[in-house]
């Protein structure tokens, strides 16, 4: 009786001992957010150095130059530091948005990690959310702007817009500029017979604010009213004779006629701004660690 007692403690010890063994995790274990398929801490191979650490997470000289092969298609060997190093913190920048994506949306976890276009749609999801839609442009930031710069970028010069004839021979551009004097209505007519320039558009050169024709040219044609027509004047390709189609007097756009286009500029620039301080502010806080020296270009075909 006392064995069958004996045996029976014996089991009940024994059960109790393997119930209370503890399985060690590895020593190379390291727990985050991240989920099991994108952790990031064992190398692809003994040579792939670490160049970056997001929150503990390792980034590996391979997958920069996954990253470089996929934004610039090709890249050589004999890159200059300069260059590198904006590629490198180009990286950095775009590895840290996708891990604040992964964090903020499980799905961006579960992308493939060579599916870029895909990682760049989870990126601009989470700027849109997270910085960009913060970002207003006040009418008053508008009218500054604009005041600032009315008298540089939006007060015009005078503006003409010509038509010309060309010709190679002198007594012939004579003749023609005589019978434009009693039958302007012609000119066009004279620019699809005999003139050498573009007769598609009716010889029509563009637009021009002083300082952008030559000297010779300009006196004469900003000497002229809308729909007159020119002397004859010599150049080195031939003889010309204009004719001013248009004429814009020189003035000041309103804050009205452009309050759009700077908005847009403004915001801009604001989308810009917020980014980089975003991600200074970002790197901080997820105790971002680089290791530009451990970069290697990895040539490709």
């Amino acid at each position: 009786m006392k064995i069958k007692i004996f045996f029976v403690i014996f089991l009940l010890l024994m059960f109790n001992s393997c119930h209370s063994v503890k399985k060690e995790a590895p020593k190379n274990y390291k727990t985050n957010k991240i989920p099991k398929e994108e952790r990031r801490n064992l190398p692809k191979n003994k040579d792939d150095s670490i160049i970056l650490k997001i929150s503990g997470n390792n980034y590996y000289n391979s997958e920069f130059n996954t990253y470089i092969k996929f934004r610039y298609k090709t890249f050589l060997k004999d890159i200059k530091k300069s260059v590198l190093k904006s590629l490198y913190n180009s990286f950095v920048d775009y590895s840290v948005l996708l891990y604040l994506a992964q964090q903020k949306d499980k799905k961006a976890r579960l992308v493939n990690k060579n599916d870029f276009s895909l990682k760049d749609k989870f990126i601009n999801s989470y700027l849109q959310k997270e910085v960009f839609n913060k970002v207003k442009v006040k009418d008053k930031e508008i009218f500054n702007y604009y005041e600032e710069n009315k008298k540089k970028i939006y007060t015009k010069k005078r503006i003409i817009t010509l038509s010309q004839i060309l010709l190679k021979d002198q007594i012939r551009a004579d003749d023609i500029r005589r019978k434009l004097m009693t039958s302007p209505g012609l000119f066009d007519d004279f620019v699809q017979n005999e003139s050498k320039n573009n007769k598609t558009q009716n010889g029509r050169m563009g637009s021009f604010e002083k300082g952008m024709l030559p000297k010779a040219i300009e006196e004469i044609v900003f000497s002229l009213k809308k729909g007159q027509i020119s002397p004859v004047v010599e150049s080195r390709y031939g003889y010309h004779i204009f004719k001013v189609i248009d004429y814009k007097q020189p003035g000041t756009l309103t804050l009205s006629e452009v309050k759009e286009e700077i908005s847009r500029k403004l915001y801009a620039n604001k989308i810009k701004d917020s980014q980089l301080d975003y991600l200074r502010k970002m790197k901080v806080s997820l105790s971002v660690e680089t290791f530009f020296d451990k970069v290697k270009v990895i040539a490709t075909n």
